[in-house]
């Protein structure tokens, strides 16, 4: 059976696509059966967070009009609705959704259900039911009136008005509008810095926001559980943790979040740290490089080692429509956005002539005038392959200003270091204390 429903694993979220795309991702009772199991899945437990969007630029276009028939049976459309907007309000971690083009009918039920809605300028909003003879299910606009203001949930659900996204801003649907393309990226940065899902800090304050929004608020139920917190392990860990940071400072430029979020973390297992083929080893010395710990966990196996120097040397010293420090400035911003801090310190190093202040700025470059266009470019097509889709529009004007042959070398290395830290982190690479520092 072809998935409707995709999760992909991101820096330590759980991406969650609608994946219709021949049919704008239309809600099927069998898409939305797929969506409310994934949801209560493993992989939403080991999530810090969770993105919820649609594929194709498109979020959803809503109820697929193939299913109804006119009766009562069109219930279950509706419950199918309801049983999806419940998984997504009780994960225990934050949920957002990332609109780009319609959200209509169901679809925004489910982006109601979300914790926080960011919408690119392509977004729209409408629930066309009174034009289709149909009363909403009356349950789902109890819950939006828990989230909408309610002139809002008028011009939806009575006038079915369709609302763009700057609309959708002032009138409380949405929280952040983003260029086009740009709202799973900005997604995934606002959740850089929650913490892991055994943050029971987390998942209290998620539900005590909804209890305030429902109005079931609970003053001495809520007082009991402070102070149970107040005092938990889990507490004492995180206060430890920040008190660290705060006695050692931040390793990376612009300050500890500059490598947000945690995402990748090693496995329990390390490969061995293997002694490298001599005629490696000969070569990096010739090269006046070092046997950092990567290359001594791939020597396990020579001709891997082998065939990954040759690779990424070829591909450092090789390309000639870019400029080298150009696809460093891209490998610092998979380095970000993967929260690869082995990537980072050493590529730091190697991009050094680029200044510290572009070097600050890498981690938040959107908000930071320090790049020029070419650069900024660049960063746009790092981010779009880190998001795992390139717009057309990018891609021309990628090779616009780079080549067709600078087009291949910037994706390819921004891919390239996407990969590198899944490595790093199967194989358990620590990094070198020397390269830290």
């Amino acid at each position: 059976m072809v998935e409707t429903v995709l999760v992909t694993s991101e820096a330590g979220l759980a991406v969650v696509t609608l994946s219709r795309p021949g049919k704008r991702n239309a809600l099927s009772t069998a898409l939305l059966a797929e969506l409310a199991s994934k949801l209560s899945g493993p992989a939403m437990a080991q999530a810090r967070a969770v993105v919820l969007r649609g594929a194709g630029g498109c979020f959803s276009a809503g109820a697929d009009l193939a299913e109804p028939d006119g009766t009562a049976k069109d219930l279950e459309m509706g419950e199918a609705i309801a049983r999806a907007a419940g998984a997504l309000r009780d994960l225990a971690s934050p949920v957002v959704a990332a609109i780009e083009g319609p959200c209509m009918g169901g679809a925004v039920e489910l982006a109601l259900a979300c914790d926080l809605r960011i919408a690119s300028q392509t977004a729209l909003f409408e629930i066309p039911a009174v034009r289709l003879g149909i009363l909403y299910r009356p349950q789902a606009f109890a819950e939006m009136a828990a989230t909408l203001p309610a002139d809002t949930l008028v011009r939806l659900a009575l006038l079915g008005e369709r609302i763009d996204a700057p609309e959708a801003r002032q009138a409380g649907l949405v929280s952040v509008v983003v260029p086009p393309g740009q709202a799973r990226a900005e997604a995934v940065r606002r959740l850089g810095g929650v913490p892991g899902p055994e943050s029971a800090a987390v998942t209290m304050t998620k539900r005590l926001l909804r209890d305030i929004a429902l109005g079931r608020f609970d003053a001495a139920s809520w007082a009991n559980s402070w102070r149970e917190l107040l005092s938990s392990p889990g507490r004492t860990a995180a206060l430890a943790r920040h008190r660290h940071r705060g006695s050692t400072g931040p390793d990376e430029p612009g300050g500890s979040s500059a490598l947000a979020p945690p995402g990748l973390s090693p496995s329990t297992w390390q490969a061995p740290l293997a002694e490298l083929p001599p005629d490696v080893a000969q070569v990096l010395l010739a090269r006046g490089a070092r046997q950092v710990n990567l290359y001594r966990a791939l020597s396990s196996s020579p001709e891997v080692v082998r065939a990954w120097l040759g690779y990424l040397w070829s591909l450092r010293d090789d390309c000639v429509a870019t400029p080298r420090l150009l696809r460093e400035l891209v490998i610092l911003r998979t380095a970000v956005r993967h929260a690869s801090p082995y990537e980072w310190h050493h590529h730091r190093l190697m991009a050094a002539e680029l200044g510290e202040e572009k070097l600050a700025a890498v981690a938040d470059w959107r908000d930071r005038g320090v790049f020029d266009e070419g650069e900024r470019t660049a960063l746009e097509l790092a981010d779009a392959i880190c998001d795992g889709e390139v717009p057309g529009h990018m891609a021309r004007e990628v090779a616009e200003r780079f080549g067709d042959r600078g087009l291949v070398e910037l994706a390819v290395t921004a891919a390239t270091y996407v990969m590198v830290p899944r490595v790093l982190s199967a194989l358990g690479v620590e990094i070198e204390p020397a390269a830290a520092s």
